[in-house]
């Protein structure tokens, strides 16, 4: 199943900040950080989504699972990862 491109979003490829591995792609909306990433934009992972979003290759932490009412979503931890925006 496509996912349905939202307006003013983009596509991102998030990365390991310490080893440089390809973690998995996130439909971004809007301009600033990526603070947050909700489960329901992750368009595809090359990890498990687990409690904790860990690198594969070196173990570092990347992300913390947490829940609002309504929506679940990963907490960045700042200066543990890379994204680079694809232009689609």
């Amino acid at each position: 199943m496509k996912k349905v491109k939202i307006a003013g979003s983009h596509t991102l490829i998030v990365s390991c900040g310490h080893c440089k591995t390809s973690l998995l792609s996130y439909q971004k909306v809007g301009k600033g950080r990526l603070l947050r990433l909700y489960l329901e934009r992750i368009n595809f992972s090359d990890t498990p989504l687990q409690q904790e979003l860990i690198c594969p290759n070196c173990g570092e932490l990347i992300a913390l699972l947490a829940t609002t009412k309504a929506k679940s979503f990963y907490k960045m931890k700042r200066g543990k990862y890379n994204i680079k925006r694809i232009n689609d």
